[in-house]
Order: structure tokens, then C-alpha cells, then sequence
């Protein structure tokens, strides 16, 4: 009996740090694509901004 306890609390355990990994995971993803929206959009800016002195 403890020793199924024991191995379902270890389970419970390794099923938490999956999940904790995952969200993790989906926030760098998140703070990535940021970045580079950010560099897509300060690229687009700087080109209309080369645009705009040229004309």
C-alpha cells in the first residue's frame, strides 16, 4: 500500500514538472515570436523611413 502511494506521488510529481516544462515552453514561444514581430516591424520602419528621404 505505501509503496503504490509512493509511486503514485512520484508519478503525480513527474506528471507536474511535464506540465510546468510545457507551459514554459509556450511562454518563450510566445516572448520569441514577440521578438521578432518587434524586429519584422523596426525593419518595415526603417525601410519606409529610407523611402521617405529618398522621395
Amino acid at each position: 500500500m505505501i509503496d503504490d502511494a509512493w509511486e503514485m506521488s512520484q508519478q503525480l510529481d513527474l506528471g507536474l514538472v511535464k506540465l510546468l516544462l510545457e507551459m514554459a515552453k509556450l511562454e518563450l514561444y510566445e516572448e520569441m515570436q514577440a521578438v521578432i514581430g518587434s524586429n519584422e516591424l523596426k525593419r518595415a520602419e526603417k525601410r519606409a523611413g529610407g523611402r521617405r528621404q529618398l522621395q
